[in-house]
């Protein structure tokens, strides 16, 4: 199905005498996460933006296009492994913003890391990237950029960092505590856990 939006996407863009890469188009759906409809509306605020330098940009997207929230905790992880704390504090700091459940963002981000692990563990099987993508049922992008941002980390490490969400779940549902003041908590458990 994201191969055909893509290619929708191409072929749109070419039919108004613009240019999009197919990786730009792929990151379109990937960064947008929306239905074909809304996608068709994202498009169309490209096409108006970039019409006289006729060529669309991934900066022009994320410029332009409205973020979907798996993109920001996919984004939140990525400047995690990566040791980018002051994008990490940016996007989480929108995320709050959002006023996103702290319960559903744990998930998500919990969710994000255990395809970290298991991407380590395919690799350490020297599993191809490609092959990995196809294994998960994700897009190879993903698993291009958790294989960069995890290399440096042992399969030991990365398991700590479910432990800790697994935790950190646990005291989201049972605490009285503030709920955000937890999910900060954690994120500075997960940096402290990483350095």
């Amino acid at each position: 199905m994201k191969k055909e939006i893509s290619s929708y996407i191409v072929k749109t863009v070419a039919d108004a005498n613009l240019k999009i890469s197919i990786d730009d188009a792929e990151f379109l759906v990937n960064y947008t996460r929306l239905d074909f409809a809304n996608i068709k509306k994202e498009l169309e605020k490209l096409l108006l933006y970039c019409d006289e330098k006729k060529v669309i940009t991934k900066e022009d997207i994320e410029l332009l296009a409205t973020r979907s929230l798996e993109y920001d905790v996919f984004s939140l992880t990525n400047e995690l492994f990566g040791k980018n704390y002051s994008k990490l504090r940016v996007v989480y700091n929108s995320l709050v913003l959002k006023k996103e459940e702290p319960i559903f963002l744990l998930s998500l981000i919990s969710g994000q890391l255990r395809m970290y692990y298991k991407v380590k563990v395919l690799l350490n099987e020297h599993y191809s990237q490609k092959d990995i993508a196809r294994e998960l049922g994700v897009h190879p992008y993903r698993v291009q950029l958790a294989a960069q941002g995890i290399r440096n980390y042992s399969v030991d490490k990365i398991m700590k960092t479910l432990i800790l969400a697994a935790d950190y779940d646990k005291l989201l549902k049972s605490s009285y505590m503030d709920k955000y003041l937890i999910l900060d908590l954690f994120i500075n458990k997960l940096i402290e856990e990483l350095k």
